[in-house]
């Protein structure tokens, strides 16, 4: 029984226990009746601290990180002020993502103060897969010492934990730097920068004066700059062409994954632009990102992505046709797709650096077939089983052989 129930009976009880003494008079009698009247005395108070409003806070150490990662999670819930003795017991139930494997933490702890009611309970996340983490309500549940009034309360605290994929960084990759030599020397599209005025800014030391704008300054009466956005035109296009029909957690589609993201933090941080394609079902986009302040925007992109079983059913060389960078780079699961249009390989202008996500450390029969097909076609192909493969990409220019 709860609320007005509970009351209502318990005053009931001391009702008849006051008629039973004073018909008796016994002094067994009369000591009940005390008793009673202390209990509803006590339940009356406690449901009154249960009707004050109740506030809950989730504090997290870091919402943006990588993945392997720990966070801090800290749950406070708080009451208004009250009496320490009228203290109820709290149990605070938190409802983890679905990514996460335990399904629930259950916390039970009593008040601690004297001027309000306040409950703290840290716990820590270790470990953390990519992915977005969403934390909903919590659930608290309240009740007296005695068991006899309780209550439950869902409180609204939403809360997003956003899990990078994990970078390996590649210190030195021969290919990419040989080929944006090549280009640089051939051409001067990879230096070229547009831009475009987006605002305006106190002057500083050292800033151009044809940077200086004129008519802001003179409304100002003071010296204002022009603030540019510089857009890098595309180096790299870099296609993702990875599925998985493993149910749960795929290690080779997040090493994939990883991989995407470790080539694009390589090319971007040396301010360059990269378009990147994902080769899911018929919604593909292609997603652009431009210098190293493009780079949180793709990896959310990457962070975002769900493992899915459906690929594009366009031919891959009309993709790759389609894409505007001047290399071009494959991470996939499969090599078998791009076979199919090979011989179309004028398509594009240079030879593609594919990685390729291949299942362990010994290729199939069909995977060496295709393996030596594409490498006769002059594609660099280099077979990533597990994080450790990044430094044998480092060390050569060319494919690495599992």
């Amino acid at each position: 029984m709860r609320g007005w129930n509970v009351l209502i009976f318990l005053y009931l009880v001391v009702v008849a226990f006051c008629f039973g003494a004073y018909m008796r008079n016994e002094s067994a009698e009369w000591f009940l009746f005390g008793v009673y009247v202390g209990l509803a005395i006590y339940e009356t108070l406690i449901w009154m601290v249960l009707q004050t409003p109740l506030y809950a806070t989730r504090k997290i150490s870091e919402t943006v990180l990588y993945a392997g990662a720990t966070v801090h999670v800290q749950i406070t819930v708080r009451r208004s002020k009250s009496l320490w003795l009228l203290s109820p017991r709290v149990q605070i139930k938190e409802v983890l993502p679905n990514r996460i494997i335990d399904t629930a933490l259950v916390y039970e702890r009593q008040a601690r103060g004297r001027e309000a009611l306040e409950y703290v309970v840290n716990y820590e996340l270790r470990d953390l897969m990519r992915g977005i983490y969403e934390f909903h309500a919590l659930t608290v549940h309240s009740r007296d010492w005695f068991g006899i009034l309780t209550q439950r309360v869902i409180v609204p605290c939403y809360t997003e934990v956003l899990v990078y994929p994990r970078i390996d960084p590649l210190l030195h990759w021969p290919w990419f730097d040989q080929m944006l030599r090549q280009e640089r020397a051939q051409t001067t599209v990879l230096a070229d920068e547009s831009s475009q005025v987006i605002g305006t800014r106190k002057y500083r030391p050292g800033d151009p004066l044809h940077h200086i704008h004129w008519l802001a300054s003179a409304r100002a009466n003071e010296l204002r700059s022009k603030e540019m956005d510089y857009v890098n035109h595309i180096a790299l296009s870099l296609v993702f062409y990875a599925h998985t029909d493993v149910q749960g957690i795929d290690e080779r589609y997040e090493l994939a994954i990883s991989a995407a993201a470790s080539i694009a933090t390589y090319v971007l941080k040396r301010h360059l632009a990269v378009e990147y394609y994902d080769t899911r079902d018929a919604t593909s986009k292609i997603y652009q990102a431009n210098g190293s302040r493009g780079l949180p925007d793709l990896l959310t992109v990457l962070a975002r992505m769900a493992p899915h079983a459906g690929l594009n059913s366009t031919p891959v060389w009309r993709v790759l046709r389609s894409l505007k960078g001047r290399m071009q780079v494959i991470v996939t699961t499969a090599l078998s797709p791009f076979l199919e249009g090979i011989e179309m390989q004028r398509a594009w202008e240079q030879s593609p650096f594919v990685f390729y996500l291949c299942s362990g450390a010994v290729m199939s029969e069909s995977e060496q077939q295709a393996f030596a097909r594409a490498s006769a076609h002059g594609w660099q192909i280099a077979c990533i089983s597990s994080p450790d493969d990044w430094s044998m990409v480092q060390a050569q220019g060319s494919g690495v052989r599992c």
